[in-house]
């Protein structure tokens, strides 16, 4: 098996990864920002997709469609801040 040899990583290279990466975080932290802001009873699984449709309307920079379908992406962004009904 042959490695792969890859030349030096350039300076502008490192911060491109850096900045993708921070505007990642900067998008999930405006998601969750706004997602906590909605009373605990517009925090269920049920409500995710009116959240999802809100984005799409208001804020569709925030809607992660890099990696497939956006709403399956924004369940998992929301992941842990979602209120079970009992």
């Amino acid at each position: 098996m042959r490695s792969a040899k890859r030349g030096p990583v350039s300076c502008t290279s490192v911060r491109r990864i850096i900045h993708v990466a921070m505007k990642a975080t900067e998008r999930l932290e405006q998601v969750l920002s706004l997602w906590l802001k909605r009373p605990p009873e517009k925090r269920t699984d049920n409500d995710v997709l009116s959240f999802y449709g809100w984005l799409e309307q208001n804020r569709p920079e925030l809607l992660n469609r890099r990696h497939g379908d956006p709403y399956q992406q924004l369940k998992v962004d929301l992941r842990g801040h979602v209120q079970t009904r009992t």
